[in-house]
């Protein structure tokens, strides 16, 4: 019983193989081609936190100091881009330098980031005026 299984397995494979269809892997010749203009952006979003070093209006921009404020990452705003502050929608406009903020980007390039989202505290004081940061 299980050669006959066999013999029948062994026949639909040799069918399915001479058939001519196209081959399991492909070589590298045959892959479609990446535009090498455009850079390619990984669709996993990556978390950050810190502190606003700079601001760029007419760039689109805003980097983040490390702890000791030797470091810094540049993150690049586009369409996609959401502010938030206090669960308000704000703008680029908003984010001042010394402002504690987090959220997440796309990273495009090594050491270049795409940010998705910018989220901030608006902090008040004891008596419920806001303070600036």
């Amino acid at each position: 019983m299980e050669t006959q299984i066999m013999k029948r397995y062994l026949i639909c494979l040799l069918v399915v193989l001479s058939t001519g269809t196209a081959p399991l892997t492909t070589t590298h010749a045959q892959q479609p081609e990446t535009k090498k203009s455009e850079p390619v952006r990984s669709e996993r979003l990556i978390p950050y936190r810190g502190t606003v070093g700079a601001v760029d209006l007419k760039k689109k921009t805003f980097t983040l100091k490390n702890k000791a404020g030797d470091k810094t990452r540049l993150f690049k705003i586009d369409a996609k881009t959401v502010f938030e502050a206090d669960k308000a929608k704000k703008m680029l406009k908003d984010i001042q330098p010394g402002l504690s903020v987090r959220g997440s980007c796309l990273k495009v390039k090594n050491r270049e980031y795409v940010a998705r989202l910018v989220r901030w505290t608006i902090q008040t004081s004891p008596k419920g005026t806001a303070e600036s940061p």
